[in-house]
């Protein structure tokens, strides 16, 4: 019977000190999972993760999120913003050099804006200022995404200059019977080059000449043709010997 009743408060004792380590690591587990949360200098493991709740695991993709974003702005240096120029471009000054570009990645960054505007389906039978607000800064933000040196320039002016551009050569170029600008025209009595569209001298806007070839070759003919017709008017000897002859046999 000693025997019996020592053996069975040794189990009891064993079992005590199986919970008590149980216990004991769930607690400290979980103590290191609070203190992971906490600190911020630790990411929780595999087998916390699988733990945690929806509601857990929300918080901490935030708290990640946010812990990078504040990694990001420490460590980046604040852009230097380039203004926009004055004028016009293509009128006042070129694009490519107030963008400060090399040629290959403004064409690239030009032809990956035209993409964008194309994905975002915008309306190229509007005018610039008729766009819809909301689809034009969809636009700009996916440009600053897909390309980071758009970010360079103020209030995105490269951007738009590069939307504009594209909106108003793909509605001349869908419109073949829209009427040229008179300002794009050569002014009559200015500059000849201006005034002369495939090798044609227009001398008004409804008129057009002769080429100048035609012309010199017209003028050098002319004085050629009128010599013949002037010598016929002289005064021929014969017939001035037979009148002279038909005189003298009057006064005979």
């Amino acid at each position: 019977m000693g025997r019996t009743d020592s053996s069975k408060s040794t189990k009891g004792k064993g079992r005590d000190r199986d919970r008590h380590k149980s216990r004991s690591g769930k607690e400290n587990h979980d103590s290191d999972r609070n203190h992971s949360h906490g600190s911020g200098k630790q990411a929780p493991t595999r087998d916390a993760l699988k733990e945690m709740s929806k509601e857990e695991l929300e918080a901490e993709v935030k708290r990640l999120h946010e812990r990078l974003n504040a990694d990001a702005a420490a460590t980046s240096e604040p852009l230097e913003k380039i203004p926009k120029p004055k004028g016009v471009a293509h009128r006042e000054y070129t694009l490519q050099e107030a963008m400060k570009l090399d040629y290959d990645t403004y064409v690239s960054v030009q032809t990956g804006v035209r993409q964008i505007a194309k994905e975002a389906g915008i309306d190229y039978s509007l005018h610039w200022r008729n766009q819809p607000l909301q689809k034009m800064a969809d636009i700009f933000e996916l440009a600053r995404e897909r390309y980071p040196e758009l970010r360079r320039y103020a209030h995105d002016w490269a951007t738009a200059d590069l939307l504009k551009s594209h909106l108003r050569r793909t509605r001349c170029y869908r419109n073949p019977a829209r009427k040229p600008n008179p300002k794009c025209l050569g002014k009559v009595g200015g500059n000849r080059r201006k005034n002369t569209r495939g090798g044609i001298v227009t001398n008004g806007p409804d008129h057009a000449g002769p080429s100048r070839a035609r012309n010199h070759a017209r003028n050098r003919a002319a004085p050629r043709r009128s010599q013949p017709e002037d010598s016929g008017s002289a005064s021929d000897p014969g017939e001035g010997s037979s009148s002279g002859s038909e005189s003298g046999d009057d006064s005979a």
